[in-house]
């Protein structure tokens, strides 16, 4: 995907500040404390380089922002010894103002029993093993298509 020269220009990851205070960096890729983090621990792994989406991230790219979220969490946990770990991404596939700032990230956040920070995870329920089985076949039935046509 092609992003917009004003969106580059707009983005605090593209810009970033030379006095920001990373916890990592490489040619590839920087870690962060963010500026407004959820706790005091959580680190944001950040390609160099603008994605917006996770699929348009190269897969060798994909490999080392992984790989490095992994040995970061490590670092995460002996740092601040949490009693629990989330790491996530999101995608706004439809720009409706799902994620905060269009860069892709990935977020390290570490959990505490006492924290008032919580992930609501609200659902409907189960809809069922056929509901279930349908949803996989279709899933199964894109990712198929997906391979055949060398999109991945």
């Amino acid at each position: 995907m092609v992003v917009p020269t004003d969106e580059l220009d707009a983005c605090p990851f593209c810009r970033l500040d030379p006095q920001a205070p990373l916890v990592y960096e490489d040619e590839l890729a920087i870690a962060m404390v963010p500026p407004d983090p959820i706790n005091k621990y959580q680190v944001l792994v950040i390609p160099r380089r603008h994605y917006v989406d996770f699929v348009d991230i190269p897969d060798d790219l994909a490999s080392h922002l992984f790989l490095l979220t992994k040995r970061l969490s490590q670092a995460v946990r002996d740092a601040c010894h949490p009693d629990g770990m989330t790491h996530i991404s999101d995608d706004d596939i439809t720009r409706c103002g799902l994620n905060m700032l269009s860069h892709y990230k990935i977020h390290i956040i570490p959990r505490f029993r006492d924290e008032h920070i919580t992930i609501d995870w609200a659902r409907e329920g189960s809809p069922g093993q056929i509901v279930r089985k349908q949803r996989s076949d279709e899933i199964r039935a894109a990712y198929l298509a997906i391979v055949q046509a060398g999109r991945l």
